[in-house]
């Protein structure tokens, strides 16, 4: 038995308004998902993705093995949506935004949890906001045709 430790760990990105994104990391721990208790843990997935709960029986008593991994923004909890895709498959945890707004800016965090304790990692995530991509794409523009005419004019 181990507690869930990071093997790769979100970092802080970028993307534009409008685009989709994608962000994960990896874990690994004791209990972890993984062989018979993988498959039972991926039809349950489909139902409920941000926790993963096992129940194996032993004629008498039931031992509970859990491997948990939750996502939140800005301290708030995360759920699938249209829009929001929470996924855990091969000890990696993924996260899909499919359209990218304003309003998605902030950080993001990814937690593991298993009975023998948590860890966590997180990332900013910047959304450059369209108005301010257009700005720059004219300035840049603006300043080339400048050069290309009076290069002096710059010095």
């Amino acid at each position: 038995m181990a507690s869930p430790k990071i093997v790769k760990g979100l970092s802080d990105m970028s993307a534009k308004d409008g685009e989709s994104l994608e962000m994960s990391c990896e874990f690994k721990g004791e209990p972890e998902p993984h062989g018979r208790l993988q498959s039972l843990l991926s039809m349950l997935s489909r139902y409920h993705d941000t926790r993963h709960v096992a129940e194996i029986s032993f004629s008498r008593s039931s031992i509970y093995l859990f491997f948990t991994v939750e996502w939140f923004k800005n301290g708030e909890a995360l759920v699938s949506s249209d829009v929001v895709s929470l996924k855990y498959r091969n000890s990696v945890a993924t996260l899909t935004i499919s359209e990218l707004f304003p309003e998605d800016e902030g950080t993001y965090q990814c937690k593991a949890t298993n009975s023998e304790g948590s860890t966590e990692t997180s990332c900013t995530l910047t959304v450059i906001r369209k108005e301010i991509f257009i700005h720059k794409m004219y300035c840049n523009r603006f300043f080339f045709s400048k050069q290309l005419s009076n290069p002096l004019l710059f010095l």
